[in-house]
């Protein structure tokens, strides 16, 4: 996740701080001025809890934001597949019996394919894989990487779509 978004959400965080603040101030105004009227308690009781939900809600995204790993497990399956790369062009380059090799090189494409894409870099990391060496090419449209890059951008596709249709109605 990038650190403008990071930092937006920090700084919508601060500004919900200090909505929920002033609300109380004004709540509890209200609530002395109400002792007369309770009906106007009730409402501002409701603001305030309204503003304290979404000020929750914020802070468990900004959390979950915030978690997304360093090294996710396409990152770490690479490094595992980049190792084992190695490994394989090493033998073939000795004239040794690389296919043993290439078989655990597959394994581990199999794997890495298998995985969700939590970043960009994820889904970059599969392209760069299934297409530089593995059992891909661009011409595999039909594809675990392509059918994965197509599953994450439906909503972009199908917004513009529809927005096309309706401009053209």
């Amino acid at each position: 996740m990038s650190r403008e978004l990071i930092h937006k959400i920090n700084d919508t965080s601060e500004r919900l701080d200090e909505a929920l603040m002033q609300g109380e101030l004004l709540h509890d105004a209200l609530v002395m001025l109400c002792r007369e009227y309770p009906h106007l308690s009730y409402g501002a009781d409701k603001i305030t809890d309204i503003i304290r939900d979404v000020d929750s809600q914020l802070r468990a995204i900004a959390d979950e934001v915030r978690t997304v790993p360093d090294e996710t497990p396409v990152v770490k399956k690479y490094r595992e597949y980049m190792s084992a790369y190695a490994i394989f062009e090493s033998a073939a380059g000795s004239g040794q019996d690389d296919l043993p090799h290439y078989d655990t090189l597959r394994q581990i494409e199999i794997e890495l394919h298998a995985l969700p894409s939590l970043t960009a870099q994820d889904m970059a990391i599969k392209m760069e894989v299934g297409h530089s060496f593995g059992g891909h090419t661009c011409l595999d449209y039909d594809g675990e990487a392509w059918a994965e890059a197509r599953a994450l951008v439906a909503d972009i596709a199908l917004g513009d779509t529809a927005a096309k249709i309706k401009d053209a109605a």
